[in-house]
């Protein structure tokens, strides 16, 4: 029965059973996922504030990615103490930094589950303003600083940035959500919208043709988009990137700086 659960499919599409770690479940989807902890108290009852990966310079990135795998559900099960994990939720509202600390997400992300699963509706509502307050302001569309859906988006914007570009992450336009959007340097619009598409949708012939529908649709509203093959990326990295810059700076004019 586990051996049939794992290799189940859905109209070529992968659809089965696995258990991954933080690091590699990465462009995987399901229904209903389970997210599993394993910190908690100390046998002397003290709380380290350490989460491995996600305690780390980018770990609010790899928590978006863990925790956004669901289609319908996630169920979490945890030990850790919430009320331990950072103060974010103990300092007052007005003196939150805009500063992200993956910490302070994590602790958020967790309270936010807890709050939704008691029923606590002004505390979600608390929890959501300090969130809030953690999200890029002053861009039409733009989500988080910091939210992916995969670490490969997490590797082509930390190279943008790198090179000059401002990038904000899941910008939406009308129904749509775009993975990276360059801001022009000079002018007060995106210069260019960027899809970093796995290697799920790229042998998938139906979740190709409804990209393709998507991108014209973003076309039509003004959008210029450029698209990256996670596989091809990963092939011959030197080339992809060498492409992507130079779309990046034609697409931010001439003037922008190399």
């Amino acid at each position: 029965m586990l051996s049939r659960e794992k290799n189940r499919k859905d109209d070529e599409e992968d659809i089965g059973f696995f258990v991954k770690n933080l690091e590699n479940v990465q462009g995987d989807e399901r229904d209903v996922m389970i997210f599993s902890t394993t910190f908690g108290k100390r046998a002397n009852g003290k709380f380290a504030r350490f989460f491995g990966p996600l305690s780390q310079t980018g770990g609010q990135r790899r928590l978006n990615v863990a925790v956004t795998r669901a289609r319908d559900r996630i169920e979490i099960f945890t030990s850790i103490p919430t009320d331990q994990v950072s103060d974010v939720l103990s300092r007052p509202l007005e003196s939150i930094s805009t500063g992200v600390k993956p910490r302070d997400v994590f602790q958020l992300y967790l309270a936010y589950a807890e709050a939704c699963d008691s029923g606590a509706h002004e505390r979600v509502e608390d929890v959501l303003k300090r969130a809030a307050s953690l999200s890029y302001g002053g861009f039409a569309g733009a989500g988080l600083a910091d939210d992916y859906d995969s670490e490969f988006e997490i590797q082509v914007a930390d190279l943008l940035r790198r090179n000059g570009f401002k990038v904000l992450t899941q910008v939406n336009e009308g129904e749509f959500r775009i993975d990276l959007a360059i801001v022009h340097p000079t002018e007060n619009r995106y210069a260019l919208g960027i899809e970093c598409d796995g290697a799920t949708f790229h042998s998938s012939w139906s979740a190709r043709s409804h990209d393709i529908w998507r991108q014209r649709v973003l076309e039509s509203c003004g959008w210029r988009i450029h698209r990256i093959w996670s596989t091809d990326w990963w092939r011959d990295t030197s080339t992809q990137i060498e492409a992507l810059l130079h779309i990046a700076r034609h697409a931010c004019g001439e003037d922008h700086k190399r």
